[in-house]
């Protein structure tokens, strides 16, 4: 009898699909009523709990945290996408990552439009928003089920046996959850966890510094209540969504980019998941793809995505409108032409997101997000030029592009081609490169417009060897040879010791031989991919990328990296493509196989680790709570206006903590709090001091800029004019002791002796 009451407990609880709202809904009553009480603390501050109550406050700051983390994955659009919008094409997980990323727009947008409308930037204002917002949605959903099934009040509580669609026995929650997720998948969980707390604990504060300017215009616009457009370009997406975290949770902004990685890895890693989903149609290569890229040192997870930088979230938002327009472009790719019926199917709902995506990715990084958007033409383009039904999105993607040089012309963002200094090279420069340019695009468009086909049935002839054995001579002959010749090339280097002859770090040449074995398979995978007629659009993407990387070499070498950075999730894709042949062709279980899978997964991991514990460039980017302390110091005794040499990235730093906020009026902007000697670390050697006249050029620096001016010095640091790390020797160090022009004001010093020492020139 117990059994039974305890299945229909559950069954009450769990199971009704009815009722799984009304539970979201008091869940998310609760979120919001903490975070009320965060917001009434930020507008109330002398109200607070007593001391003799710490356990009391820490647990109310707890629940407030998780509150948060709630309101942010899914207030105020989930009412959105699970109760108004119910479009059966999309499943659960997807609807899911709809709601999350939505909800980043949503906040993003709104500050925008407040800031505009000259609302003050504060806790009440955006949980207004929200709350509002929540409102509307719910009370919409009233009004359609009620326009369409008629407005009458249900018990939401009633029990309805057919809503449950299971038996009569059923297990408790705990057995249903371990049903609906696999154990590869629960696996990835874990680890993915794991990878974040192995992240937050390995810094002191966070990976990179170009974080604190991003924290410093995050805490500018909770302490003046405004966006300070100026800074960053006027892309103030991530200052915003941080601000929002730090009104609703109350977290010291300071620990905002260390927990951040949560955030990033998880919402890239599900969106990620949906992607090739729809792509392979395999949930465990899915789940294999997300672990190449976050574990593997592709640069992508242990590097773009850890750092709090506005990337990550520009990146987020354009795959998100990357899978919307891939669902949409399978009605596109199929033997038949698409007709009018599929060129109107969810076309407004994918146009309206898609657009609302754009523009928030626009107002978070507009450099990325322009790449990604140029990224998207080439083969919708292509699609346009084969039939205009099959490339009708061209259109969406020439609107975004409008949308762009509208927001820039009217001022909402500046003009950042002039900070990378684009158009340094004269103008025949560029007209020459544009009609060769123009020439060869036309000659290879045709070329691949002529190759299109949509028939079905190529790939499984290509890799079963029907038509021609050409595909699988290429694989035995160049593509296992070469990636053995990789290997046994990277052995025979350090077998011999060439590495650290050539100053080669050997955690480098680890991660260039793995990154090179798998980028070959990628390219190999996509080529074989794109005989699919889903797979076309994948291999066209990649070319995009290896287009706009030699572009930017030789227009804007700097810019190199990010866009390789930006490759990585399709050159993912390709080797996970190489995988889903080989279980087409019933090779994916065989020995070798497996073996070269697990070989790829130790090396990956030993590759990683190696590199992030023995690498000096590590410690250079993240920095000490000493050195962070003797900045702070430095911030709150140093004269009002003073230059400062310092090592590459600590500017910020110094502004976080010494800018008058709240003081200021808003009328101070951050360049004008210091004069930052920029890549001038080479004054760093003593030998620099004097030049060849005979002049010393840091007392004649202090003259011409008529204030006090600072050396801060490190042993080790970064070198911006010739790259890599610069080292101070121990005989210049000694140097320092001897000479009369500078006098040590601040000393930073660790356990193990090392100092970083402040000058001030005398």
């Amino acid at each position: 009898m117990s059994k039974v009451n305890n299945s229909n407990f559950y069954r009450y609880l769990f199971y009704s699909r009815e009722k799984i709202h009304v539970w979201v809904f008091f869940l998310s009553i609760i979120s919001l009523i903490f975070g009320f009480l965060n917001v009434y603390r930020n507008i109330f501050p002398s109200i607070y709990i007593s001391s003799s109550f710490i356990l009391l406050e820490e647990l109310l700051r707890i629940l407030t945290v998780l509150s948060t983390i709630y309101i942010i994955l899914f207030l105020p659009s989930y009412p959105l996408f699970f109760l108004i919008l119910k479009n059966k094409k999309y499943r659960f997980l997807e609807k899911i990552s709809f709601t999350i990323i939505f909800n980043l727009c949503f906040y993003i947008i709104s500050g925008y439009l407040g800031n505009l409308a000259g609302f003050s930037m504060t806790s009440l204002y955006f949980f207004t928003c929200v709350l509002s917002s929540y409102i509307t949605f719910l009370f919409a959903n009233f009004i359609f089920k009620g326009l369409k099934y008629g407005f009458k009040i249900q018990n939401p509580f009633k029990l309805k046996e057919k809503s449950f669609h299971l038996s009569s026995e059923i297990s408790p929650p705990i057995k249903y959850i371990k049903k609906k997720i696999s154990r590869n998948a629960l696996l990835l969980i874990i680890f993915l966890l794991l990878l974040c707390s192995f992240y937050v604990v390995r810094y002191s504060y966070f990976f990179g510094t170009d974080g604190w300017a991003h924290i410093y215009i995050t805490r500018f616009i909770t302490d003046e209540h405004y966006l300070p457009l100026d800074e960053y370009f006027g892309a103030m997406g991530l200052h915003i969504f941080s601000s929002v975290i730090y009104f609703f949770s109350g977290i010291e902004l300071v620990y905002l980019p260390k927990y951040f990685v949560f955030y990033s890895f998880m919402v890239t890693s599900l969106l990620f998941y949906n992607i090739q989903v729809r792509i392979f149609k395999n949930n465990n290569l899915a789940l294999l793809g997300v672990f190449i890229l976050q574990a593997f040192p592709l640069g992508f997870g242990n590097h773009l995505l850890i750092q709090f930088w506005p990337t990550s979230l520009t990146v987020i938002m354009c795959l998100e409108i990357f899978f919307l327009l891939y669902v949409r472009m399978q009605n596109f790719v199929k033997l038949e032409k698409p007709s009018r019926e599929a060129l109107l199917s969810n076309m407004i709902f994918c146009y309206s997101f898609a657009i609302i995506l754009f523009v928030s990715a626009i107002l978070t990084h507009t450099l990325v997000a322009v790449i990604m958007l140029i990224s998207f033409i080439p083969f919708y383009l292509i699609y346009f030029l084969k039939d205009v039904n099959r490339g009708f999105d061209l259109a969406l993607l020439c609107g975004m592009l409008g949308i762009f040089f509208v927001l820039l012309f009217s001022g909402v963002i500046t003009e950042f081609v002039i900070y990378f200094n684009i158009f340094k090279y004269p103008w025949y420069y560029y007209a020459i490169g544009g009609i060769c340019g123009s020439i060869g695009a036309i000659i290879v468009l045709k070329r691949i417009v002529r190759y299109i086909s949509f028939s079905n049935g190529a790939f499984k002839k290509v890799i079963e060897g029907e038509n021609s054995k050409i595909y699988s001579l290429i694989e035995d002959k160049y593509i296992y040879p070469v990636c053995l010749i990789v290997i046994l090339g990277f052995i025979l280097v350090f077998l011999i010791g060439i590495t650290p002859m050539l100053n080669i770090n050997f955690s480098k040449t680890l991660i260039g031989v793995e990154s090179t074995v798998l980028i070959l398979f990628s390219i190999w995978g996509l080529f074989l991919f794109q005989k699919k007629p889903r797979g076309k659009i994948l291999l066209v993407w990649l070319l995009s990328f290896g287009v706009l990387i030699v572009a930017s070499l030789a227009i804007l070498p700097l810019g190199f990296g990010r866009i390789a950075l930006l490759a990585v999730p399709v050159l993912v894709i390709g080797f996970v493509s190489y995988f889903y042949k080989l279980i087409k062709i019933q090779k994916s279980t065989s020995l070798k196989i497996s073996l070269f899978l697990v070989s790829m997964v130790i090396f990956s991991f030993f590759a990683f680790y190696y590199d992030d514990l023995t690498d000096p460039d590590q410690d250079e980017y993240g920095l000490k709570r000493r050195e962070v302390y003797s900045i702070m110091v430095f911030s709150k005794l140093s004269p009002e206006h003073c230059a400062i040499d310092s090592e590459f990235g600590w500017s910020y730093i110094f502004i976080y903590y010494g800018y008058p906020y709240g003081q200021s009026n808003g009328n101070l902007s951050s360049s004008e709090l210091y004069d930052f000697l920029g890549g001038m670390q080479y004054l760093f050697h003593p030998s620099a001091h004097i030049n060849e006249s005979g002049v010393n050029i840091l007392k004649s620096l202090k003259q011409e800029l008529g204030s006090d001016v600072f050396l801060i010095l490190d042993d080790t640091y970064l070198d911006t004019v010739h790259g890599g790390l610069g080292k101070l020797t121990n005989e210049e160090i000694k140097q320092y002791n001897n000479l009369n022009y500078l006098n040590k004001v601040l000393v930073s010093k660790s356990d193990k002796g090392t100092e970083i020492p402040y000058y001030w020139v005398i």
